[in-house]
């Protein structure tokens, strides 16, 4: 196999759209072992292809400060922007729909907008509050159904297969204290009961939140499965929506840095050292997007000698790796693909471009009739929302 064939397949993993206080770990789990010192890949061009583009639409109504989460449910694209407290509903065109803004304390509303989920069986969308420890239901025409008590957290997902709920809680609560238990995420049925209590971690993060990245997807859904990849983790679990079990599908390691990884048994002064030290990108480490399509997987992360996020891909049936920095499209723009949930399977690649690093390309690249399209498109750039941007691998 060449190495061009090689990183072509194992780009092709973007495609896709225990008791109470241990996890579940099988032989079945596998290490992925990077190497930092290999060459890497620069020009994303020579493997993505331009597909298509998509502004959502900027009115007085629907201004989107940031994206936190996308999901694409039902020809329509539901975007979060947790700074507002507010999700937005465009349809598959980008044209603006409706938008849920319920941030207050009052009957009916959150204070915080941390998740939401589009429920396509009941076409209602559920915003969680991390903060308040409450799921708020909703219809599609932000009319108030009922509210569920949770625990506090971070992210949620629903498991269509079995109408289970992931919750996972994050280090940013405080709560854990009173029970002490120190179990990271929980498996609620569909009436909102607790089931299981999986992923534990170290109670020295309590009350403490290390944001990856303004995206920090959790969860993704493949091949039947849900997977999460927590905050700050070398693991990747696979949830098993039939049995309500939990088991390590794969281990992240660097090679060099084996050891420099964050578990629940370590003592608070190493941690904080080892934290630090991931922080200032002096240690690889904010494993993030995290994708799967069979044997093929991907992720991002970050290190010392890159200004931006690195992405690693690795094919389960040969073992090998590719490191490939972030770099520009064919068309000018930067490339950094977006996680986004999805329960059919995803065919494109999403990349997301915020209105500064449009501006640059634009710029760079005046006479691009896809650049020149979406300015058509989008308006003035001070004024334009983020642009989605979809690509195909090119065969």
């Amino acid at each position: 196999m060449n190495k061009s064939f090689l990183i072509l397949s194992l780009f092709v993993s973007l495609l896709a759209c225990q008791s109470k206080k241990s996890t579940n770990e099988t032989s079945t789990q596998k290490e992925i072992l990077i190497s930092l010192d290999e060459d890497r890949c620069y020009d994303m061009s020579k493997f993505l292809s331009y597909h298509s583009f998509v502004v959502l639409e900027s009115t007085d109504e629907s201004i989107i400060r940031e994206i936190n989460k996308i999901q694409l449910s039902d020809n329509r694209i539901l975007a979060l922007d947790k700074m507002q407290g507010t999700l937005f509903m465009f349809d598959s065109k980008g044209t603006y729909i409706n938008k849920i803004a319920r941030k207050g304390r009052g009957h009916g509303e959150y204070i915080n907008a941390d998740d939401f989920y589009h429920d396509a069986q009941t076409d209602h969308i559920y915003m969680y509050d991390g903060l308040l420890g409450k799921v708020v239901e909703y219809d599609m025409q932000s009319n108030y159904i009922a509210h569920y008590p949770i625990s506090k957290g971070q992210n949620m997902v629903k498991v269509v297969s079995s109408g289970d709920w992931l919750l996972y809680r994050g280090n940013g609560v405080a709560d854990f204290s009173k029970k002490k238990t120190y179990n990271n995420l929980f498996v609620y049925n569909s009436v909102w009961k607790v089931e299981k209590e999986y992923l534990p971690f170290n109670k020295y993060l309590l009350g403490r939140h290390y944001r990856v990245g303004s995206m920090e997807p959790i969860f993704s859904n493949y091949d039947g499965k849900v997977y999460i990849l927590p905050s700050m983790s070398d693991k990747v679990y696979a949830y098993d929506s039939e049995n309500r079990s939990m088991e390590t599908a794969y281990l992240i390691h660097f090679k060099g840095y084996e050891k420099q990884v964050i578990d629940e048994h370590m003592e608070e002064k190493p941690l904080r050292e080892l934290i630090s030290k991931i922080h200032q990108f002096e240690y690889p480490g904010y494993i993030n997007h995290f994708h799967k399509d069979g044997e093929l997987l991907s992720f991002t992360f970050n290190y010392k000698d890159n200004k931006g996020s690195l992405m690693c891909f690795y094919n389960e049936l040969t073992g090998e790796t590719k490191v490939c920095d972030c770099t520009l499209d064919e068309n000018g723009l930067f490339v950094f693909p977006a996680s986004y949930w999805c329960e059919a399977e995803n065919k494109l690649v999403l990349g997301v471009v915020e209105g500064l690093s449009f501006k640059r390309s634009r710029r760079k690249n005046p006479d691009n009739p896809v650049l020149r399209a979406i300015s058509e498109k989008a308006g003035e750039v001070g004024e334009m929302n983020p642009v989605l941007v979809f690509y195909s691998i090119k065969k």
